[in-house]
Parts: C-alpha cells; sequence; structure tokens
C-alpha cells in the first residue's frame, strides 16, 4: 500500500513539475528573442557587475517558481496548503535549480553563482529541515554549470548533454540534502521517490531551454546572413541601366550639354541614395517615391518619354516603410516584360492605401503583358533577362518580403498578353523599420 501511495505521489509532481517546465519553456521562447536580452547575455561574462541585470532577469522566475511548487508534508506523505514559513516537516516541491542551471549553461559563471546565491537565499528565508542544504547546493549548481559554459562549452550548447548536466544537478542537490538535512522517519524514502521526478524534469527543463537558446540563435545568425545577403543585392549596380542610362547621356553631349551635366549629377545622386538605402532594412513610401521619380527620369531620357506615372496614394501611406527599391523593381518589372518600346507609350498607374493595417500598393500599366509560361516564374525563380531589371529583381523582392513580414506578405502579379499587367503588393502597415 505505501509502495501505491508513493507511486502516485511520484505521478502527480511529474505532471505537476512538467506542467510548470512547459510554462517556463514558452515564456523563454519568447524573451530569447529580445535582442536586448541576447545582448546582456553576452557582456553577462565580463564582470559581476556587467552581468546583474541577467542574474536579475533569471532569479525573478526561480524565486517565482519556488513560490508556485507545492508543499509536501514529509510526515504525513500528502501536499499540504503553502504556510508563510515552511515547518520542518515541510519539503518544497519546485523548478527553481532548472533557472540555476540554465542561467550559468547559457551565461557563464557569474550569473550562474548570481542566480544560485539569490534564489538559494530565498529559499533559506522560506525555512524548512533542508533549507540550509538546498541554499548551498543552489550555489554549488550556479558555479558548476558556469564553469561548464566555459570549459566545456561543447555541453552548455548540445540540448542532450545539457538534459545529462540537469540530471547529474538534481543527484548533487540530492545527495547534499542527504548529507546535510536533519530528515526524520520515511522522508528518505519519500525524498527517493520524489528524486526520480526532478530528475526527469531537470533533464526535460534544461535540455528544452539550451534547444531553444540554439534554435533562436541559429535564426539570428541565419536572419543576419540573410539580411546581408539582400543588402549586397541591393547595393549591387544593374550594368545594363548604367551603361543604358549613359549611352543615352552620351547622345546628349553635342546637342544639349548644360542637359546631359544635369543628368550626369542625377545619375551620382541617384546611385548614392541606392547605396544609402542598401543599408536600410526599410524606408518609408515618401523617400521611395522620390527615388522612383529619379529613375523614371532616367527612362524618360532614354525612351523619349514614352513612359507616363499617374498616382493615387493616400496621405498616410506615404508614412508606410517597407523594403527600399520596391517601387523600382515593380516599374522595372513592367518595363522589362510590359513594354513594346517601339509602337506604344507604357502608361503606369500607381496606387496605395492603407486597408486593415496593411499596406496595399498596386502598379497597374498597359503593357503587352506576360506570357504565361514567364509569369508562372515570376517572383518565385530567377528569371534570366536580357534587360535591366525583371525576373531577378522581383525575386529578390519576395525574398525581402517574406525575410521581414514571413506569411504576412503578398505579391501577386496579374496579367494577360495583349491587356497589360496589374502587381498587388500587401504587407503589414509600419510606420518604422525593423
Amino acid at each position: 500500500m505505501e509502495y501505491l501511495t508513493n507511486l502516485l505521489l511520484w505521478t502527480e509532481r511529474c505532471a505537476f513539475l512538467l506542467t510548470q517546465i512547459c510554462v517556463a519553456v514558452t515564456a523563454a521562447f519568447v524573451l530569447f528573442h529580445s535582442p536586448k536580452l541576447r545582448r546582456a547575455i553576452a557582456r553577462s561574462e565580463d564582470s559581476l557587475l556587467s552581468s546583474f541585470p541577467v542574474i536579475v532577469l533569471f532569479s525573478i522566475p526561480a524565486i517565482i517558481s519556488t513560490h508556485a511548487g507545492e508543499v509536501l508534508d514529509l510526515r504525513q506523505a500528502v501536499i499540504v496548503e503553502r504556510p508563510i514559513i515552511l515547518g520542518q516537516e515541510h519539503f518544497n516541491i519546485d523548478i527553481r535549480e532548472v533557472f540555476v542551471i540554465v542561467a550559468g549553461l547559457s551565461c557563464g559563471t557569474w550569473v550562474g553563482f548570481g542566480v544560485g546565491f539569490t534564489a538559494g537565499l530565498h529559499r533559506l528565508f522560506l525555512g524548512s529541515s533542508v533549507a540550509e542544504p538546498v541554499f548551498l547546493a543552489s550555489i554549488g549548481l550556479g558555479i558548476l554549470a558556469g564553469l561548464t559554459r566555459r570549459y566545456w562549452p561543447k555541453v552548455a550548447w548540445n540540448p542532450w548533454r545539457a538534459a545529462a548536466v540537469g540530471v547529474a544537478a538534481a543527484l548533487i542537490q540530492r545527495l547534499i540534502i542527504f548529507w546535510q538535512a536533519d530528515l526524520f522517519g520515511h522522508a528518505w524514502d519519500l525524498i527517493r521517490y520524489l528524486l526520480v521526478s526532478k530528475v526527469a524534469t531537470n533533464a526535460l527543463g534544461c535540455g528544452l531551454f539550451v534547444k531553444i537558446m540554439r534554435t533562436v540563435d541559429n535564426d539570428r545568425l541565419e536572419l543576419t546572413a540573410r539580411r546581408a545577403e539582400i543588402r549586397a543585392l541591393q547595393a549591387q549596380v544593374d550594368p545594363h541601366f548604367l551603361m543604358n542610362t549613359l549611352n543615352a547621356i552620351k547622345a546628349l553631349v553635342l546637342s544639349d550639354p548644360d542637359r546631359a551635366r544635369s543628368y550626369v549629377v542625377k545619375l551620382g545622386q541617384f546611385f548614392l541614395s541606392t547605396r544609402r538605402f542598401a543599408q536600410l532594412n526599410a524606408i518609408p513610401l515618401r523617400q521611395e517615391r522620390e527615388h522612383l521619380f529619379q529613375y523614371l527620369d532616367f527612362q524618360q531620357l532614354r525612351f523619349n518619354r514614352a513612359v507616363v506615372l499617374t498616382e493615387n496614394i493616400e496621405p498616410a501611406a506615404l508614412e508606410a516603410y517597407f523594403p527600399p527599391r520596391t517601387l523600382q523593381t515593380l516599374v522595372e518589372n513592367s518595363l522589362q516584360h510590359g513594354f513594346d518600346r517601339t509602337s506604344q507609350t507604357l502608361e503606369l498607374s500607381l496606387n496605395a492605401r492603407i486597408v486593415d493595417q496593411n499596406l496595399q500598393v498596386e502598379l497597374v500599366d498597359n503593357g503587352c503583358g506576360i506570357p504565361k509560361a514567364r509569369l508562372s516564374r515570376l517572383g518565385h525563380n530567377p528569371v534570366p533577362s536580357g534587360h535591366e531589371g525583371g525576373g531577378f529583381s522581383l525575386y529578390q523582392l519576395r525574398q525581402s518580403l517574406v525575410l521581414a513580414f514571413g506569411r504576412a506578405a503578398r505579391l501577386d502579379i496579374l496579367s494577360r498578353e495583349g491587356l497589360g499587367t496589374r502587381v498587388r503588393l500587401s504587407l503589414p502597415f509600419r510606420t518604422k523599420a525593423w
């Protein structure tokens, strides 16, 4: 009968501790995405002073988990209502040491010691026969976890090995309790049964925490690499556009030298702004619109004013942010895929408005349309082109939108041969860069 009672106690405590672990891991997943937290963690190994903010951050949930834990009466083998001060017969069941271990593994010795000392001191003030051993164990576990990070970093960043550290920590803490605490009667048996649940939850908690940190770190590195790639692509000067523009300016040198000089200045300003925008994740539509006017000025020079743009833009939409050169890319698509340069004037209609907290941009042209075979690939794959702009730029634009907004952004291209093309862009309305 006693065996069944202990087994039931163990099962219930496992379920309780696993619930706490799930809540803690969910909170960690959100917190570790904070750039400020990552910067604080990066500085935390320098000194105790620089690690203070991170110590506070880990100590708060460690203390909360102590109060959120259950109190076991070692004499009666039952869970009792939490008193303000624990009696000698009380044993607190919580996941406090998981936060101590994770603090040391992720942030180093100073943070491990600080969180272990703070959480252990708080537990000491609560009382009970195991308060002093738990205090000593908390400090020791924090230091050991920090030393593990320093001397065996592969252990600290491997979820399975971190889980093994959690198991070892549970065993070490129980050894200290058995060695130091003044236990009585069958309290030894109860704590031994609880050891199994602590081993399981420590292993799961430490492993999941490290897995989350690795995932967030890998996502951040991938994000940085993708941003660098996109910025490098944005900074590239399209050789076709540059060559064609220089040829158009060259033709003006003899017939209208003053105008040729003005276009040389404009070209320099255009590429300066292009390079400046390439360093940014987003710019307001107002600036993007001005950049588009510069681009169209060169295209009208080249095509002898065969490009006409009309606008219908809401004032609020002018303050919306989105990736640089977006409008230029859409116009390039119209020039490349929908413009019969020998027989028509290309009329472009640019519309922008805010609908349900989304910025909706639409560019319509009266061009010759895009063949179905090419249309199905545009934006989804790089499409080789013999002229400037077009397929590769649209693919790059779609990647920028996915990077910034995920599935919240849409880029749709509707076209029929002989009837023109309509490009619709929808993305979350933002009034600052990301």
